[in-house]
């Protein structure tokens, strides 16, 4: 996973501050995926953008981490999808108690 600051601009009296998380493919991911999602942060005299780009994230965090969570999710229900389509169709031996 890698995040990256992708804007912080100005909006009246707040800070719009915005990442970029980037889900890299692997072995339980079959394509990169992305997630976009900015933060409005109330502008305070002498805050750096530094100061901005973490408190942001550190609102932003849970969202994130439900994010990662829910491509988890979606690959483990792939996996049992999988699963259950290699049973689909074959015959089972009840005296063996298993299928053929």
């Amino acid at each position: 996973m890698k995040i990256t600051l992708k804007n912080i601009e100005t909006e009246g009296n707040q800070k719009r501050v915005g990442f970029l998380v980037t889900e890299f493919e692997n072995e339980k991911n079959k394509e990169t995926m992305y997630f976009a999602i900015d933060k409005m942060i109330d502008i305070v005299e002498g805050k750096t953008d530094e100061e901005y780009g973490k408190e942001a994230y550190t609102l932003a965090k849970t969202q994130i981490d439900n994010w990662i969570a829910s491509l988890a999710e979606e690959e483990e229900k792939e996996s049992q999808e999988i699963q259950v389509n290699q049973l689909v169709g074959r015959e089972f031996d009840p005296n063996n108690n298993s299928f053929k």
